[in-house]
C-alpha cells in the first residue's frame, strides 16, 4: 500500500474499478480510504470505497484482508 493517500472522488473510484489487475484496483481503493477528509462527501465516497474493496478483496479470497478493512472501517465516522 502506499503512503501517499488520493482525493476521495467519484473519479477515481471508476478509475480504479477500470484497472488491469485487481490488486491495482485494490492499491488505489485503499489510498483513497487513506484520505483524512471528513466532509461529507468524502465520507459518501468512502462508504462506496468499503463496498467496492469489501467486493475485490472478497473476489480475490484476501479473508485476512477483508477482516482487518472491516475493523478499521469501524473506526471511521460514517454516520
Amino acid at each position: 500500500m502506499s503512503s501517499s493517500y488520493l482525493s476521495a472522488t467519484t473519479d477515481l473510484i471508476a478509475q480504479a474499478l477500470e484497472a488491469k489487475a485487481p490488486y491495482e484496483a485494490i492499491s488505489i481503493l485503499y489510498r483513497i480510504l487513506e484520505n483524512p477528509s471528513s466532509s461529507s462527501e468524502a465520507l459518501r465516497i468512502k462508504e462506496q470505497v468499503i463496498t467496492n474493496l469489501t467486493d475485490l478483496l472478497r473476489q480475490e479470497n484476501r479473508a485476512e484482508d477483508l477482516r482487518n478493512l472491516l475493523t478499521q472501517s469501524r473506526g471511521l465516522s460514517l454516520t
